[in-house]
């Protein structure tokens, strides 16, 4: 499946994007809000449990690439999220992205075109995106795309990180999401 919005393709993951994927999690920066940075052999590894669930699910992390240029400019997707938390089993919408890219809207961009995705072709109900409480920049996507806040929580996933495991949950359901410009999906 691919989803097209005005600048960017979201599709499955290849092998191919590996070298991109790969950089992208082991910067430091971009990585400061996940437990740590990531090895090539990681990311090779994270790469085939997101080609893995959109197997199982039909849907997971994509890459995201700018239409103008084929460059790949990071991760946006849906996750199927199971942890140990009272609020899953949920769909997830998540990004992550070069920091060359940062502040140029195509986080919200490419995300909004998931969020349609997940309202209007796998009739969602709810839609979480959850981060550290410290991570304004995603926090201000979050607002961006209109989810709210619902409360925060010890992460279990993150017992071993405590600077991160206090975490924030976003969420938007159906009923109050506004579908902006309907996205090209093809399949």
């Amino acid at each position: 499946m691919l989803i097209t919005t005005p600048r960017l393709l979201l599709r499955p993951l290849n092998a191919s994007d590996l070298d991109p994927i790969a950089a992208l999690n082991a910067d430091a920066e971009v990585m400061r809000f996940f437990p740590k940075q990531m090895t090539r052999e990681e990311s090779a590894a994270a790469l085939q449990r997101y080609r893995d669930k959109t197997e199982k699910h039909g849907y997971s992390f994509a890459a995201a690439e700018l239409r103008a240029t084929g460059e790949v400019i990071g991760l946006i997707g849906l996750g199927y999220l199971e942890m140990d938390a009272d609020f899953c089993p949920c769909v997830e919408v998540g990004w992550r992205l070069d920091r060359k890219f940062w502040g140029k809207g195509y986080a919200p961009e490419g995300a909004r075109a998931w969020l349609d995705y997940a309202f209007n072709e796998l009739g969602a109900e709810k839609v979480v995106a959850q981060t550290a409480i410290q991570n304004t920049p995603s926090i201000r996507v979050m607002e961006k795309l209109g989810m709210q806040p619902e409360r925060c929580f010890m992460h279990p996933l993150l017992e071993d990180c405590p600077r991160l495991q206090r975490s924030i949950l976003y969420a938007i359901e159906r009923t109050t999401y506004v579908t902006r410009k309907t996205p090209r999906i093809t399949t």
